[in-house]
């Protein structure tokens, strides 16, 4: 009824023929350009952190509602000190591997946002005791992406046909909490970290390749078990321990959202600069206590 009153959609085979005309125009891929990067209110931001203008050829879904400011990268003070807190002991100082952990979470973040998730093979988990900052750490990293990036998706549904569906397009899978007692299907798990093809489904839809670039994340009390005890298996994992729990008296209610309201560009330019190492090393800083 919308649009009847107009000349080229009086009749039925009018509007058959305007659904073909553009399907014929959207055939091609959503993404011409082979450039890797984050689509920034204020620009494209590639890989080497050039800014470049916006541009349809990047495929990009999104934008970010903040700027990449790469000369605040350092100028996130309320994060330095919760990144210190947590990876110290208030009597006993900091973290021998203090440096490494943060330079390991600092790449995390990078890939993830980069969409890199499967070229680095890990998934990350944010592992130890309650009330160690783990939880905040990754509603920080939600925080950075909007919610059309994010998804979450439990590795017991990996093998499933429909569960992984839903990591199309995704560059965050909040994968939760690992099970105490189910294991993790070692098959499954490296082939989608990988990124490798699958065949998926939406229900009720036609089933469809995915190779998924999602970076899958993990805050858990517990480590993952698995029959799968491959090399494989085990170096696919990117695992950051928690270890100083945070006092009551230390505690801010909702600290991450504040954070996030009140240093975002500074965060995200921290963060996305871990990608030029990360590069360079072709894989991630590993501390000491991930070994």
């Amino acid at each position: 009824d919308k649009f009847s009153q107009l000349p080229l959609a009086k009749r039925r085979s009018d509007h058959n023929g305007i659904v073909q005309v553009m399907a014929t125009l959207c055939r091609k891929e959503l993404k011409t350009s082979g450039a890797i990067g984050i689509n920034f209110a204020n620009g494209f931001v590639t890989v080497d952190l050039v800014i470049l203008p916006h541009d349809p050829d990047y495929g990009c879904t999104y934008t970010l509602p903040y700027r990449y400011r790469p000369d605040e990268r350092d100028n996130g003070r309320i994060w330095g000190e919760f990144l210190e807190r947590i990876w110290s002991d208030p009597e006993n100082g900091a973290d021998p591997d203090i440096m490494e952990k943060k330079m390991a979470l600092q790449e995390a973040m990078a890939c993830t946002m980069f969409g890199l998730g499967p070229r680095y093979c890990r998934a990350i988990l944010l592992f130890g005791l309650a009330h160690t900052g783990k939880t905040q750490t990754l509603r920080v990293m939600e925080a950075l992406l909007p919610d059309s990036q994010v998804t979450t998706l439990e590795p017991e549904k990996w093998g499933d046909k429909f569960g992984p569906a839903i990591l199309a397009d995704k560059l965050l899978n909040v994968a939760g909490e690992l099970s105490e007692r189910r294991k993790i299907d070692g098959q499954w798990f490296k082939a989608i970290v990988s990124g490798d093809s699958i065949n998926v489904q939406f229900k009720g839809q036609t089933p469809f390749k995915l190779k998924p670039h999602a970076t899958h994340w993990f805050a858990s009390n517990h480590l993952p078990k698995s029959d799968d005890t491959s090399a494989g298996f085990n170096r696919r994992w990117l695992i950051l321990p928690f270890e100083h729990p945070i006092a009551r008296s230390e505690k801010i209610n909702d600290f991450a959202n504040i954070l996030v309201a009140d240093e975002r560009e500074q965060i995200a330019a921290w963060a996305v600069y871990g990608i030029t190492r990360l590069m360079k090393n072709t894989d991630y800083t590993l501390p000491k206590s991930h070994e």
